[in-house]
């Protein structure tokens, strides 16, 4: 039997969507609407949790970013249903890639950037972000949980359900092309890729030198890192080498950090002081 608390949650779900079994919900943050699969733990997640999001710590921070940063380029790779990307109404002038390689993600992503108030100058790329402009790649899935998506997760590890997709794949330098409007302005990008991100980063050289300013959002997980082959010292090497770093806990709190985390978490990297004084990092 359903308690008055559940049946409450489904009017109120029912009057914001309009839908008995929404698939759709407005973002808590922003209002914007994100397109789900209900099948998909993390789709229903999104909309009984009323949009609020999986991450919402970090939806705050990317919201931010963008309202102190004013980024000429911003990159999401690894978008999923856009929890990020449309969680922000970006400049005029801006332009916005959304990067997913996911194929079951792709055409909810796609009907989300649609109808965001920025529709026009949000792009959907629905490729494997790399360190190589060719070819593809066997992306594992999870499908039950579509945040589990990525090239070094295993059966073993991971679950056995994960399935294989083959997706093809692409730089960020070679996405973005030549574009020196928007990649000589500040650039924002966040990396959420299951290990794969160091694979990312080096596949974006020209953005990341061409760039005024940056704040990169990168996920860190030691063990996907290792499993991709990638030390995560070497990794944090090149993070701090674009900027100062910063471990960003689930809850929102930054703290600067000097060598890799291990444990598993979110590094925030800004390369302008200013910048991370306006976001207000500690020890900035």
């Amino acid at each position: 039997m359903r308690t008055a608390r559940q049946l409450r949650r489904r009017v109120e779900l029912t009057r914001r969507t309009g839908q008995l079994r929404p698939d759709h919900i407005p973002l808590a943050a922003s209002g914007h609407v994100i397109h789900v699969d209900r099948s998909d733990r993390r789709g229903l997640e999104i909309v009984r949790g009323f949009g609020r999001g999986h991450q919402p710590a970090l939806i705050a921070l990317w919201r931010r970013a963008v309202e102190v940063l004013e980024p000429a380029l911003v990159i999401d790779v690894g978008s999923n249903y856009g929890e990020l990307v449309l969680n922000a109404t970006y400049p005029a002038g801006s332009r916005v890639l959304a990067v997913e390689a996911n194929p079951r993600i792709v055409p909810l992503l796609r009907r989300s950037l649609a109808a965001h108030p920025d529709a026009a100058r949000l792009e959907l790329h629905d490729v494997l972000a790399g360190d190589v402009d060719e070819g593809s790649q066997d992306l594992h899935v999870d499908p039950g949980w579509s945040g589990s998506a990525g090239t070094s997760l295993d059966r073993t590890a991971d679950g056995a359900a994960l399935i294989d997709v083959t997706v093809p794949v692409r730089t960020l330098d070679a996405l973005v092309g030549d574009d020196p409007e928007h990649s000589a302005g500040p650039l924002l990008v966040k990396i959420d890729t299951e290990g794969s991100e160091a694979q990312v980063l080096a596949g974006m050289p020209q953005l990341l030198a061409a760039a005024a300013s940056v704040v990169a959002l990168v996920e860190f997980e030691p063990p996907h890192l290792q499993r991709q082959g990638t030390d995560p010292g070497a990794l944090f090497a090149v993070l701090a080498g674009i900027g100062r770093c910063w471990s960003i806990a689930w809850d929102g709190d930054a703290a600067p950090v000097a060598s890799a985390p291990t444990e598993s978490g979110d590094v925030l990297v800004v390369s302008d002081p200013e910048v991370a004084r306006k976001l207000g990092l500690p020890g900035a």
